[in-house]
């Protein structure tokens, strides 16, 4: 089986190489750069090539793709139509993030000294005022000295160099990038005032925070351009969560048996009795997967998420997150108690998906009212049951930038939303 996202990095590792030689940046920064972007290459508007994702301003003469985003308004996410660059190839979106660069004076400084380092260059375009995120730079950094990233930019770097004439000596680096076709942007987002860009990353919006409809393309120049207010991302294996709700949309666990014996053989390696097996867990473990948490459980069984030292391979992969702490996409995790208070083998688990109007932590998962959708579970003990905690994978790169809870006013309210259907799964504390 072919592995996506090392496909994906060889093939932007070929289109930036010489970019970044060129440019006189640390070709690392930009790798990582996209990969924060694109979730590894997961989330790219398709057909367009922008790896930055970013909007079509007044300015832009190209063609572009229109979407349905979700955005966060006063704590609550609404959806809003925006409209997209459309390239024709990830080395002209590059291109294009790089005369953005040149373009402002502030990033002048970054071209001028040769040979940056990684975390030289992210410290510094992060004081330029690229990114208002504290943590941006430690965020791009850990980026590449992640275990996969040094797997599979290796890689790429074998196959690049098998192909092309690689020259060592960095010292003579060409003149920078100045294609004048390229149209100016973001000129319009500069604070005189505080002679400061407000936020420059705001029109480079995350794909995480993409609601998945179908996209039209268009060469009409875009009446307005709507910014985004928030830099959060949602995690990927919540994208892939949220991609599965809408695709189950509300039907009932044997209608979509098919779907359920994919999530088991993903978990376990066997389908199991496919919808006739409880299969909250195996969601859990299938979704994570698939977002390349490859250190997380893989278990048709709850309790193979709690965080637990007398049981090989309970809690793998998985760190505890404090209540009142969690994000978007944590994990969170009950188990069923004996007549004594003990924990028993059986339990649920299920992503957090936001809170209602009063408060309530809502969650998306399997086997919830015999559908995938989003439902309310108490998060304080009860005679039958106990909160075992909120987790989060050790491995997901930018925790730091997860979103914070979107407000519903309800679990139905969240259900028409994420699974576009109208349906009630009950307030439970089961």
């Amino acid at each position: 089986m072919v592995d996506k996202r090392e496909q994906f990095i060889k093939e932007i590792y070929a289109q930036t190489y010489q970019l970044a030689k060129d440019n006189g940046i640390p070709h690392d920064f930009i790798m990582a750069q996209i990969i924060q972007e694109t979730g590894w290459g997961k989330h790219i508007l398709e057909g367009t090539h922008n790896i930055f994702n970013i909007k079509a301003d007044s300015s832009w003469k190209g063609e572009t793709s229109s979407h349905k985003v979700w955005e966060i308004e006063h704590g609550k996410k609404v959806w809003v139509d925006a409209k997209f660059r459309k390239y024709t190839s990830y080395e002209e979106s590059v291109k294009d993030w790089l005369k953005f660069l040149h373009d402002n004076k502030r990033y002048t400084a970054l071209f001028e000294e040769k040979n940056l380092s990684i975390e030289e260059f992210a410290h510094r375009i992060q004081d330029a005022g690229y990114a208002t995120d504290p943590h941006y730079a430690e965020n791009i950094i850990r980026i590449t000295q992640g275990k996969t990233y040094l797997k599979l930019v290796g890689k790429a770097k074998e196959a690049y160099e098998a192909t092309h004439k690689v020259d060592e000596d960095d010292s003579e680096l060409t003149e920078p990038f100045t294609d004048q076709k390229t149209v100016k942007h973001f000129s319009d987002y500069y604070d005189a005032e505080q002679d400061m860009f407000i936020f420059d990353i705001d029109d480079y919006v995350n794909l995480d925070d993409l609601a998945f409809v179908d996209s039209t393309e268009t060469t009409d120049a875009p009446k307005k351009d709507t910014k985004t207010e928030t830099s959060c991302e949602i995690p990927p294996w919540m994208t892939i969560a949220i991609e599965q709700a809408k695709e189950i949309h509300g039907r009932n666990e044997h209608q979509v048996d098919a779907m359920i014996r994919k999530y088991h053989k993903g978990a376990t390696g066997s389908e199991l009795k496919g919808a006739d097996t409880a299969w909250c867990a195996s969601f859990v473990s299938w979704a994570l997967a698939e977002a390349g948490m490859h250190d997380t459980p893989r278990s048709a069984g709850s309790r193979f998420f709690r965080d637990e030292s007398d049981g090989e391979g309970f809690g793998k992969g998985l760190k505890p997150i404090p209540k009142g702490e969690e994000r978007l996409g944590d994990i969170a995790v009950w188990a069923n108690l004996d007549k004594h208070g003990n924990y028993k083998g059986s339990g649920h688990v299920s992503f957090v998906i936001g809170k209602d109007k009063d408060g309530k932590e809502l969650f998306l998962g399997g086997n919830q009212g015999n559908t995938l959708g989003v439902k309310h579970y108490a998060t304080e003990d009860t005679p039958h049951r106990a909160f075992v905690g909120f987790f989060r994978p050790e491995e997901a790169e930018n925790t730091s930038t997860i979103c914070p809870l979107p407000q519903y006013d309800s679990a139905k309210e969240a259900n028409r939303e994420i699974t576009g259907q109208d349906i009630e799964l009950g307030d439970s504390t089961r």
